[in-house]
């Protein structure tokens, strides 16, 4: 786990995180949500009228709430139209609970490469996307049942926090 992240990811670090960006971006822009959120059982995805910058504080507002720490926003605006990709913004909040993360990847390495989680915003048409991986896809990746009960909460809390990061008002 990498507490201080810097402001430039490693290339190894591109490569694991990479997929997940594309996947994200793929699959946001081949579902039509408007305001509710989609459980496709691999990502949750809402889609918020509020600008960006709106929805990127309520993002951060309602992780602090669950008792979540911020590790790291990247900007991969400019990233992406290098490679290609028409977007305007679009930018991933690391976060996670530090002991937490520190005690998993400590028991269960193989939890490394998605640990900090990472919640991605992003502008798409008059609406803005807000999706995060669906912490259940790691039951099948660490065979520990005590587990499980904890990717259940994580779930309640990205649903939770997706839910009032589209809805609510700062």
């Amino acid at each position: 786990m990498r507490i201080i992240l810097n402001t430039r990811l490693s290339s190894l670090s591109l490569r694991l995180i990479m997929p997940w960006f594309v996947a994200s971006f793929l699959l946001a822009f081949s579902v039509a949500s408007h305001g509710k959120l989609i459980d496709d059982d691999k990502i949750l995805l809402a889609h918020t009228s509020h600008d960006f910058d709106t929805t990127l504080a309520m993002v951060k507002k309602q992780l602090v709430a669950k008792n979540y720490k911020i590790a790291h926003v990247q900007h991969c605006d400019n990233g992406l139209k290098k490679m290609g990709y028409e977007v305007d913004k679009y930018q991933v909040v690391f976060f996670g609970r530090i002991d937490e993360v520190r005690e998993l990847t400590t028991k269960h390495a193989e939890l490394a490469p998605f640990l900090p989680f990472k919640i991605l915003i992003y502008v798409e048409g008059d609406k803005t996307a807000i999706s995060i991986m669906n912490p259940e896809i790691l039951k099948p990746i660490v065979a520990d049942e005590a587990l499980v009960a904890k990717f259940e909460q994580w779930k309640h809390d990205f649903v939770d926090i997706l839910e009032q990061s589209s809805t609510s008002s700062l």
